[in-house]
């Protein structure tokens, strides 16, 4: 999957896979992770938002029920 840089203190890139409803987060320590259940609106909102760092933890994070979440590297 295709990641974009992003400007975050915690997040380095963000990726989408709205066929899968996937989002991987490469954060800033080089930790990798793959979220489920995240739909194209919410990619949107995160990726629009002054802060993505708060609005991927508003949208997805705050919810690992509906967002499980698997660490790839």
């Amino acid at each position: 999957m295709n990641r974009i840089p992003v400007e975050s203190a915690n997040i380095k890139s963000i990726g989408h896979d709205p066929a899968l409803n996937v989002m991987e987060v490469e954060f800033q320590n080089g930790s990798l992770y793959a979220y489920a259940n995240v739909g194209p609106e919410s990619y949107r909102k995160i990726m629009s938002h002054s802060s993505i760092g708060s609005a991927f933890y508003y949208h997805v994070r705050a919810n690992p029920t509906r967002h499980p979440f698997v660490q790839i590297k």
